[in-house]
């Protein structure tokens, strides 16, 4: 039987930079994947600054990554027939296609060292010892100190961990992303040069995007959990990023590509599923994605830092210290996706709040927000006074 320092189940964001971070610490590491790479994933690619940021602060980080780099926003409020520019003077943006992005970061994690299985699936993970645990796949059984789960939001490893540790069944909430990839010269009423987001256009629908991707625009909306069980018909998901092209986009043109997948939901006062001896949880196997963005990879990368931090610490020490990982994803993410649920049931229940984003200076707020200057509580304190502004008249964008 092989013995590892650490396995990582799942090769996505979260697992890959785990390996890079674990094995460049000089841990044995063990990434398993069960499909085999480059694997389709369904994800608009847009990797917002403060993500990019925590890639440049490890080392992971190529520029050709990117298809491109973008340092403009169009905001759309269809209902209004407005659009609004936000541009900043660097890039706030790049875009990637998930296949190739997976595949590099996995890359970079062999280069420092991890072991990668492919094509072979986690079954379950069994405690030997006080600080040791056998692994099984369908094809092997390996003997690990810790184990990290990152096969995303319908997580093995999570729901293993939910029923023997905690005796509950698992059901963590979800929202549901549903994308596509178009033909640039299909879409007339939208900029191949920029980012767009459309809010409050259709009921159950929390916001669409277009983004651009080379001779491609990649197109998607994210859809409120309640509304999924709503759908049947012609109501589908499906239907509805069809419905997004038809009467949004202005196009009948057919999808190169569609897909959908679920994205976590971290709601407010949600006990966080993080760790439990030597299992620990990140990403999206952690339900850690922005209730209200459906932001996902800055928090996949976010909790493996903080996860290697707790490992690195146990290696190095004569204790364990991989309780303090819990501790550290309170501090550093959870009050922000608190925030970010919070946000997501507001405009859910308000959607004609988003008529707000017309006053420039709330619109602002934004741009700091995805390049990591400005947290949820700041954004919303100043939404708010803001907003108390404008209506009061001390505030104007008359120039």
């Amino acid at each position: 039987m092989k013995s590892y320092d650490v396995i990582i189940v799942g090769a996505g964001p979260a697992g890959a930079v785990a390996g890079f971070l674990c094995a460049g610490s000089g841990l044995k590491t063990l990434i398993i994947e069960r499909k085999h790479l480059p694997r389709q994933k369904s994800c608009g690619g847009g990797l917002t600054t403060k993500a990019i940021s925590l890639l440049k602060q490890i080392n992971c980080f190529e520029a050709d990554w990117f298809e491109p780099l973008v340092n403009q926003f169009i905001i759309h409020l269809p209902k209004k027939g407005r659009a609004y520019v936000l541009a900043a003077e660097t890039p706030c943006m790049g875009i990637v296609r998930r296949d190739l992005f997976d595949l590099a970061l996995i890359e970079k994690s062999r280069a420092q060292g991890a072991e990668l299985r492919t094509g072979e699936a986690f079954h379950e993970f069994r405690q030997t010892a006080r600080q040791t645990l056998e692994v099984a796949t369908d094809q092997s059984v390996y003997k690990t100190r810790v184990l990290i789960g990152a096969d995303g939001c319908q997580s093995r490893v999570r729901k293993q961990m939910a029923g023997r540790f905690f005796n509950s069944p698992d059901r963590m909430p979800t929202l549901l992303g549903i994308e596509g990839d178009l033909p640039v010269e299909a879409v007339e009423t939208v900029s191949n040069k920029f980012c767009h987001l459309f809010f409050d256009f259709a009921p159950g629908v929390s916001y669409g995007w277009v983004f651009p991707r080379g001779r491609r625009l990649n197109a998607g909306v994210v859809i409120s959990d309640p509304a999924q069980k709503a759908f049947s018909g012609n109501t589908s998901p499906s239907r509805r990023l069809d419905e997004f092209a038809e009467n949004i986009l202005k196009t009948r043109s057919s999808w190169q590509r569609k897909a959908g997948g679920k994205i976590p939901l971290y709601k407010w006062g949600q006990k966080p599923l993080l760790q439990h001896g030597n299992v620990l949880l990140a990403g999206d196997a952690a339900g850690l994605a922005d209730a209200w963005s459906g932001e996902g990879i800055y928090y996949a990368i976010k909790s493996a830092m903080l996860a290697h931090q707790a490992i690195r610490k146990t290696f190095s020490s004569s204790r364990d210290r991989l309780s303090e990982y819990q501790c550290l994803c309170c501090r550093e993410i959870l009050t922000d996706l608190h925030f970010s649920y919070l946000f997501h049931i507001f405009f859910k229940a308000f959607p004609r709040t988003y008529s707000g984003l017309r006053h420039d200076r709330i619109r602002r707020l934004f741009l700091p927000y995805i390049q990591g200057e400005l947290g949820y509580p700041q954004a919303l304190a100043k939404a708010l006074a803001c907003g108390l502004g404008y209506k009061l008249g001390v505030l104007s964008d008359k120039k």
